[in-house]
């Protein structure tokens, strides 16, 4: 399972030292949308991580996660 990585998408705010409100702005979201990509590894649409990857000038690859799921 891939999800979008709340601890990236942390690390890239903090490296870039942004607040919520401009990255919200930025990806024409709400920023409860934003602090829930912060705060838990959630299911996102490519073009919200293509968007997120523009934002922080990284790949969308850095910004996901790689889980195991037990069957």
């Amino acid at each position: 399972m891939v999800k979008l990585s709340h601890k990236k998408v942390r690390k890239e705010i903090a490296e870039h030292n942004w607040k919520q409100e401009p990255i919200a702005e930025a990806l024409q979201i709400s920023v409860r949308h934003v602090r829930n990509i912060c705060t838990k590894d959630t299911d996102a649409a490519v073009s919200l991580c293509y968007k997120l990857s523009k934002v922080f000038i990284t790949t969308i690859e850095d910004l996901l996660e790689v889980k195991e799921t037990g069957k």
